[in-house]
């Protein structure tokens, strides 16, 4: 799949504006017109938001796209407020996107006259390709001769869509998008080959304060793949870091060099990556496809190609937590409990995590400050003390701030619950110097780590914050 520009049609009245006209160098590529499309088309559009057709439209405006949206269904003339067109040859031309939602053959059909119509790029939400069968598989193939031959980036079929949460698009059908507030975007781009993992592990991630910057879902993968985006992404130098959920490659050379040039320019690449077995095989077959991955090329992808290897869900959140946080070691450690010190320090020699040398003044200033039955050290135990004096919290906190030795700040709390507004308050006053701080608070109800939402990142076992920092300073290092 190409990632140059797609050529300008030179017939009849273009939707895009003028400056999509110009010259090959000058208009805009089609990965830009995917994921910050100036126009939407969608094909099997319906006015029954219960259906795949309608929601995607009411998501589009409920998230604040702004741009035109062209229903496509031949039973009505308006869709949900918008000026319905009868099929695809009779949309404008140049539309940046078309989203099709309709059976197999008709979708085939659909992205051939859209291609003729010179969109930009497609998103194939049907499913019914190759994950069925021969004829599905003949159709598939299809859809990718076509976007090789018209130069558009086809993101499917099978596919729950994307969001580009940094442009505020949601093209997706998802249903938990029915009842999510509207996104905050962060920096580092979720890719994933499962819809419905990609989904699921964005919703969780928001409750533990980890935002993204792009959810993608590539489905069956007959023309944009996870490595193309991983590409896309490493050369944007505001993304730190890249996630991606695998089950498995078509071209696996690709992959492999994709990689390796994103992580020697710097770029962090985490991946979930389904192991070949005869009991996921099989699972991966039905789902998308896709050739199993293989242990020779998992080992290659994370002992040549510089990939992180994330094991679980919880890792893929936590790992998209720290890229938020953007923490570096050395760590210093405050703990309200003296137990969970101990806890902190016997994983950070696990994990070799580097804890700061706290300086001389640094620990004179803590004397004065911590209990005389506390610990004043790294990790520092403050004692039960704050629940009579929360204030106590803002100045250990701005102690370890002062120290040039400290790169970031872990704040171990337990309990409390009662007294979660004056910690949010507390917090939130700190002078931290720009040291980042993240918050694992056990003992409590989720919503008491919810009012803490946007001071911090909140975790509840420390276990799963120190994983993902070390998984990140160790690719850093």
């Amino acid at each position: 799949m190409t990632l140059g520009p797609t050529p300008a049609p030179d017939r009849g009245d273009v939707l895009a504006p003028p400056a999509d006209r110009g010259s090959r160098h000058t208009r805009r590529s089609p990965h830009e017109r995917l994921l910050n499309p100036r126009s939407i088309a969608v094909v099997g559009a319906s006015a029954d938001t219960r259906k795949v057709g309608g929601r995607i439209i009411s998501f589009l405006r409920k998230f604040g796209y702004r741009g035109p949206i062209i229903p496509i269904n031949p039973k009505y003339s308006d869709i949900q407020g918008e000026a319905c067109a009868p099929s695809v040859d009779a949309m404008p031309l140049g539309v940046d996107l078309v989203i099709i939602c309709v059976k197999p053959e008709d979708a085939a059909a659909a992205f051939r006259a859209a291609c003729e119509r010179a969109v930009g790029a497609a998103i194939i939400s049907s499913s019914g390709f190759a994950e069925v069968g021969t004829a599905g598989a003949a159709l598939q193939s299809e859809l990718a001769e076509l976007a090789r031959a018209h130069e558009v980036l086809l993101v499917g079929p099978n596919s729950l869509g994307l969001l580009s949460l940094v442009n505020g698009l949601c093209a997706s059908f998802a249903s938990t998008l029915a009842t999510l507030p509207a996104f905050e975007a962060g920096r580092v781009p979720l890719v994933t080959q499962s819809g419905g993992f990609g989904m699921n592990v964005y919703v969780e991630a928001l409750a533990q304060g980890a935002r993204f910057s792009h959810l993608i879902t590539t489905g069956n993968e007959a023309g944009a793949t996870v490595a193309g985006f991983i590409e896309y992404f490493a050369a944007d130098p505001t993304t730190p870091a890249i996630i991606g959920q695998l089950e498995g490659a078509r071209e696996p050379d690709a992959l492999i060099a994709t990689v390796t040039r994103a992580t020697a320019a710097g770029k962090r690449v985490a991946l979930l990556a389904t192991s070949s077995s005869e009991i996921a095989d099989p699972v991966v077959a039905a789902h998308t496809a896709l050739p199993p991955l293989g242990v020779d090329l998992l080992d290659t992808l994370f002992t040549e190609c510089g990939a992180i290897r994330l094991a679980t869900l919880d890792e893929m959140i936590d790992f998209a937590t720290l890229a938020e946080f953007r923490g570096r070691a050395p760590l210093a450690v405050a703990s309200v409990s003296g137990g969970t010190a101990a806890y902190i320090a016997d994983w950070c020699a696990r994990l070799d995590v580097p804890l700061a040398n706290l300086a001389a003044e640094t620990l004179a200033l803590l004397e004065r400050i911590i209990p005389a039955f506390g610990r004043v050290g790294n990790p520092t135990d403050v004692t039960a003390q704050i629940v009579q004096d929360v204030g106590l919290l803002r100045e250990v906190l701005e102690a370890l701030a002062a120290d040039k030795g400290v790169g970031a700040i872990l704040l171990f709390l337990g309990g409390m619950e009662d007294q979660a507004e004056a910690i949010r308050d507390t917090l939130q006053a700190a002078d931290l110097r720009g040291r980042p701080m993240a918050v694992c608070w056990a003992g409590v109800r989720e919503g008491a780590r919810q009012t803490l939402a946007g001071t911090a990142p909140v975790l509840r076992d420390p276990l799963r914050f120190l994983r993902a920092f070390a998984l990140w300073n160790r690719a850093s290092r």
